[in-house]
Formats: structure tokens, C-alpha cells, sequence
């Protein structure tokens, strides 16, 4: 950035708060309730077969997953190859599934 005389402006540094265990609790506990009680929309339709297979409730395409299946997601492949049309061409792509043991991640 720079002034109206021409010189530079530094932006303030920037902060990163990190949660505490308890907050992290907090947050998962709340993401479990919601992927039950509201669930998520799904619009690939093999996954709803998938889901439905795994013990989800498949209403259309809402999906309310219950907590001891969110907690056996560690489960997934590490990597998948998918196929999607953009633009009228299929393109393939790698889908990476995050470790669980990732450090933005805790136990629940």
C-alpha cells in the first residue's frame, strides 16, 4: 500500500488466536450435534448410497450423520481419484482426505 506522498504503508501485523482444549471440545461437540440434528446437502448422488450404506439418514438429498459415524471417518482413504466435467471435458483430479492427527484437530 502506499500514501498519497508516494511512500509505503506497512499493515499492522497480523494476530492468530489459538483455541484452548476446552474451546476445541466446544466446537466439535457443536459440529457433531449439527451434522445429526441439521445435516449437510449432498448433491453427488453415489455419495448418498455411500452415506445411506454407512448408517446416515438420507432424506433427498440431506444427510444427517450421527456422531459415532463422523468418529470413524479417520476410516477414508488418504487419497481418491474423482472425475468431473468442466466446461464440457471430464478432468480428473486427486482428492487428499486430511490426517487425523492433524494439529488444528482434537480428540473428542
Amino acid at each position: 500500500m502506499s500514501s498519497g506522498d508516494g511512500s509505503l504503508q506497512l499493515l499492522p501485523p497480523a494476530s492468530l488466536t489459538v483455541w484452548g482444549e476446552a474451546d476445541c471440545r466446544r466446537v466439535h461437540a457443536a459440529m457433531l450435534e449439527l451434522l445429526e440434528a441439521v445435516g449437510v446437502e449432498v448433491m453427488y448422488e453415489p455419495a448418498l448410497g455411500i452415506f445411506r450404506q454407512a448408517g446416515a439418514r438420507v432424506d433427498e438429498r440431506r444427510v444427517r450423520i450421527p456422531a459415532p459415524l463422523v468418529l470413524r471417518a479417520d476410516s477414508v482413504p488418504a487419497r481418491m481419484q474423482e472425475t468431473a466435467e468442466l466446461c464440457g471435458e471430464k478432468e480428473s483430479f486427486p482428492i487428499y482426505a486430511m490426517p487425523s492427527a492433524a494439529p488444528w484437530t482434537c480428540a473428542a
